[in-house]
């Protein structure tokens, strides 16, 4: 472990930081990794322009990447570990999750956002991290997530919308910036009960791993932004994913997003994909995500169960990691 060193992002690595994702999706069927996609929207909308560094960090031995850290902002209180397959050991799982829990819980104790327990999670069936993550205290809940995915060579019938809606890039709105942002931030605000603030969704349009010309919208016959999806491309894997997805509460149920994600799947062949992912709350949880996403193909792929643990000292880390 002498040879390890831990770095924190720069955007100058971007592309490095992409290509090992996407590497790592590759070598594991995905199992235990964030798609490509899911790193592209933690990195502009999770973050909202907050600095990068503090929240993703990277993992190299011999000059390889071999590991990806990335460490949630306070109001969410969890983080994520991936590993190459190739390079995982019961050693090096345990050490670096305990390297994450210390920043993690480092950076909750010094925010104003009170948190009484670390939180991650694993894929079912990943036997090596659910022992590491046994072995460090934590407690397996249920499952909270749907990894799910669908084939894109075969053919897809045409979007089908209501009269007088249209489906457009949002890059092709003819807004200006601002006004853009604040009728994106509006339908995204509908859509999951969220807060998008006054001009607040430019933090998501200037980052660097965000691409407009991506993020989809249905557009209302009065104007109004009634559905949306973002769909992230990734040259490694040939495949796209869908994050988020989501419709105005004053046009549910009308068909606009089974509409908008088959435009999405149509955009993704254009820019070489093969496969489409999306990843759902179980149908305990969500039943409309899981019955929409079922009737335009998706079938699940992987089961991603909630890690918890009190918040504690972790166990000392190797001289190599305390050094980094």
């Amino acid at each position: 472990m002498n040879d390890v060193t831990i770095w924190a992002f720069d955007w100058s690595f971007y592309a490095k930081v992409m290509a090992f994702v996407g590497q790592g999706c590759k070598a594991d069927n995905y199992r235990g990794w964030l798609h490509p996609g899911d790193v592209r929207h933690f990195l502009s909308n999770t973050l909202r322009g907050t600095n990068p560094a503090k929240h993703i960090y990277v993992h190299e031995a011999n000059g390889e990447i071999v590991a990806l850290v990335l460490i949630d902002p306070p109001r969410f209180g969890g983080f994520s570990v991936m590993i190459h397959p190739l390079w995982r050991t019961p050693e090096r799982e345990t050490e670096l999750i305990a390297w994450a829990m210390e920043r993690r819980r480092d950076m909750l104790l010094e925010s104003d956002h009170a948190k009484d327990a670390l939180v991650t999670d694993s894929f079912d069936g990943d036997t090596a991290r659910e022992s590491a993550l046994k072995a460090l205290g934590f407690v397996a809940g249920e499952v909270t997530l749907l990894i799910t995915s669908r084939s894109l060579d075969v053919p897809l019938p045409e979007p089908a919308l209501p009269d007088g809606f249209t489906i457009q890039s949002a890059a092709a709105l003819g807004m200006s910036e601002d006004d853009l942002a604040d009728a994106l931030g509006k339908v995204h605000s509908s859509a999951f009960g969220s807060n998008w603030g006054e001009r607040k969704y430019l933090t998501v349009m200037q980052s660097p791993a965000f691409d407009l010309q991506n993020e989809m919208v249905v557009v209302a016959p009065n104007g109004e932004l009634a559905a949306f999806c973002v769909v992230w491309i990734d040259p490694v894997t040939q495949s796209g994913l869908f994050e988020p997805v989501g419709c105005a509460e004053a046009y549910q149920r009308r068909g606009l997003t089974r509409a908008l994600m088959y435009a999405g799947m149509r955009r993704m062949i254009a820019q070489g994909c093969t496969r489409a992912f999306v990843a759902h709350e179980t149908e305990a949880d969500n039943p409309a995500s899981g019955a929409l996403y079922k009737s335009v193909g998706f079938e699940l792929m992987w089961k991603i169960r909630e890690q918890k643990k009190t918040i504690l000292s972790p166990p000392p880390l190797s001289p190599a990691l305390q050094a980094s």
